[in-house]
């Protein structure tokens, strides 16, 4: 079809508004590729597919897209990178993966009512065992199950108890009237990802250790007291 036919047809105004329906990337990107096709066959069984899909959605049916993604962009582009998946994008791709079946059963349900659907959705690829591996090893939002491996779970064990351990030092340290004397404020807090107490300034000395930082103001430095450094150091490395 030329163009002349299309601008006659608003065309482009059509698509723009199919497109602001759209409800996912990949759905917005189809529509902005779509043209008018002139194949007799393909255009009625279109129009039989949408048939279909108005009887499923007159019966309440609303197929949930939500959090559904470019999952092959996303693949192409780890690839090309030769990088791997952030949790966080596992967790995306299940998402997907999840949907993806979750449509196919329900007009498979429906198979004798919406055929020409059936017969589309029947491409879909069976990701149930992938779906059941990313199950294993990834929890909402995005995190790394501790069971995801033996090796993990320790590792995640250790930080646990050198963090503890660090945490019961300095509630000791803060215990010493010459250090609580010193402090601004009576809990530790975080610089750089370290564990430091709030020191007056102009008492400083009474906490030896490394300075980390210091208030806008001066006259709070936030030191690193020298007998958790070696714990600090370790739980770092882990």
């Amino acid at each position: 079809m030329d163009k002349h036919a299309l601008s006659v047809l608003e065309f482009e105004k059509l698509r723009d508004l199919l497109k602001a329906d759209c409800s996912s990337v990949l759905g917005k990107r189809l529509a902005d590729s779509l043209m008018p096709y002139t194949d007799r066959e393909w255009v009625e069984v279109s129009v039989e597919q949408t048939t279909e899909m108005r009887l499923l959605l007159s019966d309440g049916f609303i197929p949930s897209l939500d959090g559904v993604i470019d999952a092959a962009g996303m693949l192409d582009h780890v690839h090309e990178k030769n990088i791997p998946l952030e949790p966080v994008e596992c967790w995306k791709i299940h998402r997907t993966l999840i949907q993806a079946r979750a449509l196919k059963d329900r007009i498979s349900d429906q198979h004798k009512r919406v055929p020409r659907l059936a017969e589309l959705s029947g491409k879909f690829l069976d990701h149930g065992p992938m779906i059941e591996q990313l199950e294993a090893i990834i929890e909402t939002p995005g995190e790394v199950k501790d069971s995801a491996s033996p090796q993990l779970a320790g590792l995640r064990r250790e930080v646990l108890q050198l963090d503890d351990e660090v945490r019961e030092r300095l509630r000791r340290l803060m215990e010493r009237t010459r250090v609580r004397n010193s402090l601004q404020q009576t809990t530790s807090t975080l610089r750089r990802d370290r564990h430091v107490l709030a020191v007056k300034y102009d008492m400083k000395g009474n906490v030896p250790g490394i300075l980390h930082d210091e208030s806008q103001s001066g006259a709070t430095v936030f030191i690193e007291p020298a007998e958790i450094v070696p714990i600090s150091n370790k739980l770092r490395d882990v």
